[in-house]
Parts: structure tokens; C-alpha cells; sequence
């Protein structure tokens, strides 16, 4: 039988080889530095995977909030049977997954007690002294700016740091916002009823309302910055 020419073995030699290095080196890889989404676990992990469907590449960084974009987009949903979403991330926060994404170390704090903020200029909706009389203000990590389905910072928060524009649908905020605050001090927020719909509301930096009154209310859909 004649033998296979010289060049044609060499070839099959290499490719063989290069099979063998690359399932080697699969059987050893290490997980890359980007968190990917798993599937949500917990008390709040229908919620999670209902967010999941409409805004894909989420990772839970606890039992409360899931991170989008390295943590520029934040969600934060309360505790079963609780009236507002927990300060910072809240329960069981995945500390390896917050490294690797690099959040603010304000997001894994608790909100202080509350008092009136000395860098804070309240809108009209929000009470004379600063002070909300039920969820707190400072649930709203420095450097965000957050929207809330409930009055008075309560309810569930969704809260943005560079991100200039957008749909709240994306995320599952369309028509649910009732109160807000910005402390990202970069930005002046826009809300609209829809993208160009209706202006509803400026949020100016180190502004916050408890309630968007009556006619906005539930009605933000839309929402682009101005950087100041």
C-alpha cells in the first residue's frame, strides 16, 4: 500500500494536534472577568426573570437587585410583602459579582437615618424640610439617579449613573412612576410620556419629588439628559 505523501501526513499531524491543545485548554479555561446572567434565585426570582425577558445580559448581584452595563443601570425590587425597595443592593449581596463589575461601594450600604440633605434642592412635590416621611431619599445611590413606582421613594427602583437616554419599557418601567430623585450632579433628567411625547418632569441635580402629581403620575415612559 502506498504511503500518503509527506506534506499530507505533516497536515493531519497539526490538525490533530491543535484538536488536542484546544479541548485541553476548553477542560482547563478559567471563567472570563464579564459576569454573565444565570438563572435568578431567591425570593424575588420570578420578578428577576420577568426583567430578564425584556432586558437580556442582567447578572443578580443579591437577593433584591440585578445590574445591568457593569452596574450603570441598577434595578432594585422590595422584599415580599415590604413597601420599598431595600438601600443599596440589599440582601445576600454577591460580593464577587460586585467586584468584577465594579459598583459603587455605596450601593452595598444602608441608607443613613434620615434628616434633611444640605446639597439637596427639592422639588415641589417633595415636603418643605427635606424629609420624606416614608421611604428615604438616600436609598438613591450617590451618583444615580433613580425612578420609583411607589410615592415617597417607596415601591420598586430603578436607577441609571451615565445612561442619557431611553425607554423605561426596557426594563419593565413604562407608566409606573410616581416619584423620583437625581444625585448624579452631571445631570439634568428630562421625563416625557413618551419619546417625543409630552414633557413631564425635569429632575435637576440634587433635586427629588415624593409624588409627580396626579396628571403625571404613571405616566413616564421616556426619559433623556443634559450634562451640566
Amino acid at each position: 500500500m502506498p504511503h500518503p505523501p509527506r506534506s499530507r501526513l505533516l497536515t493531519t499531524l497539526l490538525a490533530v494536534a491543535a484538536v488536542t491543545m484546544t479541548t485541553a485548554t476548553a477542560a482547563h479555561a478559567t471563567p472570563g472577568d464579564e459576569p454573565s446572567a444565570g438563572t435568578p434565585s431567591g425570593p424575588l426570582a420570578a420578578e428577576m426573570s420577568r426583567a430578564l425577558e425584556l432586558r437580556p445580559g442582567g447578572v443578580q448581584v443579591s437577593d433584591n437587585a440585578m445590574a445591568w452595563d457593569g452596574g450603570d443601570v441598577v434595578l432594585v425590587w422590595p422584599d415580599p410583602g415590604a413597601e420599598a425597595a431595600p438601600a443599596g443592593l440589599g440582601a445576600n449581596v454577591r460580593t464577587d459579582l460586585v467586584e468584577r463589575m465594579d459598583l459603587d461601594d455605596a450601593l452595598a450600604q444602608s441608607a443613613p437615618a434620615q434628616s434633611a440633605p444640605s446639597d439637596a434642592a427639592p422639588s415641589d412635590g417633595a415636603a418643605a424640610d427635606g424629609v420624606s416621611t416614608m421611604g428615604d431619599w438616600r436609598t438613591c445611590s450617590p451618583g444615580y439617579y433613580c425612578f420609583y413606582t411607589g410615592t415617597y421613594y417607596n415601591g420598586s427602583r430603578l436607577q441609571f449613573r451615565t445612561r442619557c437616554s431611553g425607554g423605561a419599557g426596557a426594563w419593565g418601567f413604562s407608566n409606573v412612576t410616581s416619584s423620583w430623585v437625581n444625585r448624579n450632579y452631571n445631570m439634568i433628567v428630562r421625563a416625557y410620556d413618551y419619546k417625543g411625547g409630552r414633557w413631564l418632569w425635569t429632575m435637576r441635580p440634587g433635586a427629588m419629588d415624593t409624588y409627580v402629581g396626579s396628571s403625571d403620575n404613571n405616566e413616564m415612559s421616556y426619559f433623556r439628559c443634559q450634562y451640566v
